[in-house]
Parts: structure tokens; C-alpha cells; sequence
């Protein structure tokens, strides 16, 4: 069964107070980017929160007013942490228990109390902002309270977004909150505000003297580390200085590792309202492969509250690889690529694909490369994922040391298509060294290509020479422009210490009809043979033959020389490449040589491949000018059972039609040039 994991982190928050009173509201937990924030100039949030969710008893009284409230923020595309927010003002007021829900209407401050006016500091991602309000606000039993929350400002504050609670605790549907977003300042008793079920997940906090909390903690996410940093950010909430060591932090785990655990204290004071971060370094987390918990518990004599003294992630042990090749062809386990990390945005991107990916957008289906399956990132469906950042994680490959080859490389598939020139949908091809701590780029595709008329695959090869005998993990990250999906198959990652063959030469001319090939080795160790393959457009190659190697039992010190015609040449430009095969089935291509063709008078279909076929038929074809061939397909009956239209253009094309529903047997693809009616066929089997 194959499993991808998706690992996300998350600081676990409920709502309890014995001597401070402290109440988190996040019922029906969702995202919103326009909560508090906005997308806009200027924001209007006015959201209500029941008797019931903040407490009965809780803020009631003189001196237990709400003195703290604290938005907390989720993934963001674009944002850079910290981010200081100004042009706020926040409100309060309390309205009859009978008032839950809004109807449309405008913007107003009657009967609000201003609690806060100034900037609101957004500390990271999933990390709470917490304001301390100017004025106190005191509540009355049975009351629901409702918060007015207004930023104006000289510009758009992109890249923000905060958890929601949606609806209330009685029901997900309420529309419990209404907003306003414009680059036009709100107007009172003039500004319409819309209803919505987004209101934002609060803290409502009244800070004991000795009150601290806990945030931030880092576990490595997708790695084979056997030994790790941690990070906790110590928060004093309190109104008294915490003296040093007097907050303690244990870090203890569960699931497929366990840590032995190990406490930590402040070792200065901490300020009310200051933090500090806690380091545990050089933690052994053990190398048992599987999902562990990190659980990291605050002590501190006195706290006011203990709902933020607990923080957990989770992350992921992987295996290690040593032996190379490395291949996935996503059609059965996924030995090589079995993890996700969302970078940024609001969901991850990654996913699987059996059998074909069609959309109305696309004139055709897209299938895998090789097989039935392939990985796809999903940039199209559901809402906008711009700028939305996902990566897809090897385990760790153990490159072996470089003695002599050269032959370090990553080989994959990514799929083109024409559609969405102006959204730049993309791949980011990620090395990390430090196993999934820091990422380094070292290359890259994009989607668009106004080639492909047709969804079509493209290989791309990056060296792996610079990493020779280092432990890395590749990553893919899909980045969205909310174009189009991308489909990425067949991944290779080859490092050998030395190479099987060296090829000394690999060259092919035109002999009149006959495409002449030759090359020549040096040295060849273990070589079964070489395969000879074809291409009309450099990217979708097929067997031409095969030529078994001249050395004795595939092991040779000396020059061996090879030679093969291709009798039937495509017309137009032929591609040309070895993939040599080891006795043990390892393989690896060589560079491409390109041999020049003759224009065609008449259209002319040179190959069909894969021949016998399973669910598409690859039509490679030379035409004499730009136009569209008709293309019929027709049983051993005469009966015409598919057609369709392609555009073509001078030269080389490689044409694709969808076979799959076709019964087994034998049939005759027909090509009609739609200009001069000239017509030229070859039969193919359909298994």
C-alpha cells in the first residue's frame, strides 16, 4: 500500500483558568484570510462570542476585566515573520445572550468600547499575536460579548492569515461574524459589512502575576537524523518578572522513537511580556523509521494558567538508501519519495495518480509517463492556491564517495501543457545535507510550454556530482500559480562509485535513406548490452533495438566499437540515445545525438509506439507545413471506431490518441492532411 505522510504541527490549547482566567475560543477550527487581517487597504471584523464559550463566571467583577486577547495565525505564502501590523483598533461590548448571529448591515461603534489602538505584532506562523489592552473589559454573567476590530492603513497586508471559529459551539452554519475589505477607509452608519460564518479563534486572557506559557516547538519534520535541536519559546503572560531558573522545560517523546528525557530552565529573568527561547541540543532521537510525538511540558511555581504549558509536533524518521540506482515509477510501493511538508499555504499539493488526470480545461487526459501511476501536484482544483508551496521528500540517499565515475545524477519526468500561459505553475528541484533542516536549490521546470497542445511529458537530468559522499534527501517542491496541475514520474537517482561503461564516443550521420549509428567504450564492467532508442521531439523515446555488449562476460579493459542503421529514420530530426543495461538490470543513458532529416512532400506517419498498445497510441509524424490532420482509426471490419483532430506543424510532430476503451485486436490509424486530402495509415495491436 503505498502512503504518503503529511506532517503538520500544531500547539494544543484548551480553555481552563484557576487563578488567572484565560479562555480559548476555536470551536469548528478552520482559516481565514480575511479575519483581522484582510486582503485589503482597510479591514472590518465584528464577531460574537457566547456566554456559554467564554464562561459564565470568567472576566465578571472589578479588577478581573480582560486585560489580553490573542489572534493566532496559520500557513502563510507570502508573509515575513515577525510582522508588525499598525493602524489597529479593537472594541468591545456586550450584547443580550438572545444575540448570536448577524444579518447584513453597516459598520458602527455605538455602544463599543474602545479597549485598544495601535499596531498588532504577528509573531510566526501557528503562534498567537497577543495585545495588551489599554482599557480592561469587564463583562456581566449571561452576556455574550462582540468584538469590533478595525485596521486602516496605506496599504494591503498580504500573506496573513488567521485560525477561525466557525460559526459557535452551538452550530457551524451560524453566521457569527461580518467583515469589510476595501482600499476605501470604512464609513460609520455608511459602510456595509457582509455576513459570514469566519469569525476569528480568540484568546480572551486576564494574566495572573506568575502566569508563563510555552510555543514553538520544532521537531524535524521528514529526516533521518539520529540526532536533532529543539526549540521552545519560554512566554512570560504574567505581570511579574519570571527569576532565572525558575521556569523548567521537559522534552520527552512517544511513538516510533523515544528520547530519554532531559529538563531545561530560563537561565536569566524573563520581563513580563518578553520571551525567551529554550535550546535542547544534540538530541538522540533514534533512527527507528515511523512517526514520533515531541511533547514539551512547562513547570512553573505559581502559573496563573496551564492551558499553554504543553506544546507538541510530530515528525518523521525515514529510511536511509545506499545502493543506486534509486527508482520510483509511483506503480507500487514508493521506496524512494514517501513524504510531504507543507512550505506555505493553506493545504498541501502533492498527491497520487492511477490511471488518468482529465479536466475540462484540457483537450486531452493526462496519463502517467510509465505504468498507471504518477505523483501530481494539484495547483487547479478547489480554491486559490497562489503562492502555495508544497514539497515532496525522498529518504535519505546515501551517495557513495567518488573514485572515478561520474555518474551522479537525478533523472525525472514532469508533465507540459499549453493551458494558463500567464500562471507560471512550477516544480523546485530541493537538496538538503543537513537531512531536512536546510534546503539549497539546484534547479527547476516549469509547467507552461506552448509546444505541448496536448499534456506531454518532459525529461530533465541534474548532476548529483557535487554531493558525491554525502547523505542528502531530494525534495520537489511544487510551487502554485493556480495554472494547472503538474505530473512528475519515473524519478532516477543514480550515483555509482564507477561507472559500468566508459563511452568514448557516440556519433550518427545521414547515409542516403539510412540513419548510420556508432559509438565506442574503453572499458566496460558487468554490460549486458545497450538499447538503442528514438525520438522525433528530444523527450518521448522508444526501442529501436538492441546490440549486446562484445566484451566476455560484459567486462572489458579494451576499445570495443558499436555500430547500428536505423532503416527507417523519422523525416524530419531524429533523436538518438544508448541506454546501457548492466547483467544486474542497473541502467544508465547516454548523451543525445541528433541527425538531421529531409522536408516531407506529404504528411507521412514514421512510427507508432507503444506497439502493441494499452491506453494511448504515440503517433510520431513529419508534416510538410503548419495545419491539422485528421486521424481515424478504424477495426479490421472497416468500421470506423475513434476520431479525431490534431493541429500539426512543419516538421517533426508527436501526436498522442487515447486507446484505453478500445476491445483487443488489430486496427489502422489513418492520417488525412485536412489541407490537400493526401492520406497515409499504419496498424497497430491493442492488447
Amino acid at each position: 500500500m503505498k502512503k504518503i505522510y503529511s506532517i503538520l504541527f500544531a500547539v494544543f490549547v484548551t480553555a481552563s483558568s484557576a487563578l488567572a482566567q484565560t479562555v480559548a475560543i476555536t470551536a469548528n477550527g478552520g482559516t481565514s484570510g480575511n479575519a483581522i487581517v484582510g486582503g485589503s487597504t482597510h479591514h472590518v471584523t465584528e464577531a460574537i462570542y457566547l456566554d456559554a464559550e467564554i464562561g459564565a463566571s470568567n472576566f465578571v467583577g472589578a479588577g478581573n476585566g480582560i486585560s489580553r486577547i490573542a489572534f493566532q495565525t496559520t500557513t502563510s505564502s507570502s508573509a515575513t515573520f515577525p510582522a508588525v501590523v499598525p493602524g489597529y483598533m479593537i472594541y468591545m461590548k456586550e450584547v443580550p445572550a438572545a444575540t448570536t448571529t448577524f444579518t447584513t448591515g453597516t459598520y458602527s461603534l455605538t455602544g463599543y468600547t474602545l479597549v485598544y489602538s495601535g499596531s498588532i505584532t504577528f509573531p510566526g506562523i501557528e503562534t498567537w499575536a497577543t495585545i495588551n489592552l489599554t482599557t480592561p473589559f469587564v463583562r456581566t454573567t449571561g452576556n455574550n460579548l462582540q468584538i469590533l476590530v478595525v485596521r486602516t492603513g496605506t496599504a494591503a497586508i498580504p500573506g496573513i492569515a488567521i485560525f477561525t471559529a466557525g460559526g459557535n459551539s452551538t452550530s457551524s452554519a451560524a453566521n457569527s461574524s461580518r467583515r469589510y475589505n476595501s482600499t476605501t477607509a470604512p464609513a460609520e452608519n455608511s459602510t456595509s459589512l457582509s455576513i459570514t460564518t469566519f469569525r476569528p479563534g480568540i484568546q480572551l486572557i486576564k494574566p495572573a502575576a506568575n502566569e508563563a506559557g510555552i510555543s514553538g516547538l520544532n521537531a524535524p519534520t521528514i529526516s533521518c537524523n539520529t540526532a536533532a535541536n529543539f526549540t521552545v519559546t519560554l512566554i512570560n503572560n504574567g505581570t511579574a518578572a519570571i527569576p532565572a531558573a525558575g521556569a523548567s522545560i521537559t522534552l520527552t517523546s512517544s511513538g516510533a522513537n523515544t528520547i530519554t528525557p532531559i529538563t531545561l530552565s530560563n537561565s536569566a529573568s524573563v520581563a513580563p511580556n518578553a520571551s525567551v527561547a529554550i535550546n535542547f541540543s544534540n538530541v538522540n532521537i533514534g533512527s527507528t523509521t515511523g512517526s514520533t510525538t515531541y511533547r514539551a511540558v512547562l513547570t512553573y511555581s505559581g502559573d496563573g494558567s496551564a492551558s499553554n504549558d504543553t506544546a507538541r509536533s510530530t515528525g518523521l524518521t525515514t529510511s536511509s538508501l545506499n545502493s543506486f540506482p534509486q527508482t520510483e515509477t509511483v506503480d507500487a510501493a514508493l521506496p524512494v519519495f514517501s513524504s510531504i511538508q507543507i512550505v506555505s499555504g493553506g493545504r498541501q499539493l502533492w498527491g497520487l495518480r492511477n490511471g488518468a488526470y482529465k479536466n475540462d480545461n484540457l483537450t486531452d487526459s493526462l496519463r502517467a509517463f510509465s505504468g498507471t501511476g504518477f505523483f501530481i501536484a494539484d495547483n487547479y482544483s478547489g480554491t486559490s492556491s497562489l503562492g502555495f508551496r508544497s514539497r515532496l521528500i525522498s529518504n535519505c540517499l546515501q551517495l557513495p564517495t567518488q573514485t572515478g565515475g561520474v555518474n551522479y545524477s537525478l533523472q525525472f519526468q514532469s508533465s507540459k501543457d499549453d493551458s494558463y500561459a500567464t500562471d507560471a505553475d512550477s516544480l523546485l528541484v530541493m537538496v538538503s545535507t543537513d537531512r531536512g533542516v536546510t534546503w539549497t536549490r539546484i534547479g527547476g521546470v516549469g509547467r507552461y510550454d506552448a509546444s505541448f497542445t496536448t499534456p506531454g511529458w518532459a525529461a530533465t537530468n541534474i548532476s548529483l556530482a557535487a554531493y558525491a559522499g554525502q547523505t542528502i534527501q531530494i525534495g520537489f517542491d511544487a510551487v502554485s500559480a493556480y495554472g494547472n496541475v503538474i505530473g512528475l514520474d519515473q524519478i532516477v537517482v543514480t550515483a555509482n562509485a564507477s561507472l559500468p561503461v566508459t563511452l568514448t564516443k557516440f556519433t550518427g550521420e545521414r547515409k542516403g535513406t539510412v540513419n548510420q549509428l556508432s559509438w565506442t567504450t574503453s572499458t566496460e564492467i558487468n554490460n549486458a548490452g545497450f538499447e538503442i532508442q528514438k525520438s522525433a521531439n528530444g523527450i518521448n523515446f522508444s526501442k529501436v533495438a538492441y546490440v549486446a555488449s562484445k566484451a566476455v562476460n560484459g567486462n572489458s579493459s579494451l576499445t570495443n566499437y558499436y555500430s547500428l542503421d536505423d532503416a527507417q529514420p523519422f523525416a524530419g530530426t531524429n533523436y538518438y540515445r544508448l541506454k546501457q543495461i548492466d547483467r544486474d538490470g542497473k541502467i544508465a543513458y547516454s548523451a543525445t545525438v541528433t541527425i538531421n532529416g529531409t522536408k516531407v512532400a506529404n504528411i507521412t506517419i514514421n512510427s507508432i509506439f507503444p506497439n502493441p498498445a494499452i491506453n494511448v497510441v504515440n503517433i510520431a509524424m513529419a508534416a510538410p507545413k503548419n495545419g491539422t490532420v485528421s486521424l481515424t482509426v478504424v477495426d479490421l471490419a472497416g468500421k470506423v471506431v475513434t476520431a479525431t483532430t490534431k493541429s500539426i506543424m512543419q516538421g517533426d510532430n508527436n501526436l498522442q490518441i487515447d486507446v484505453a476503451t478500445l476491445p483487443a485486436g488489430t486496427y489502422l490509424l489513418k492520417a488525412t492532411d485536412s489541407q490537400n486530402g493526401v492520406t497515409t495509415s499504419k496498424q497497430f495491436v491493442k492488447q
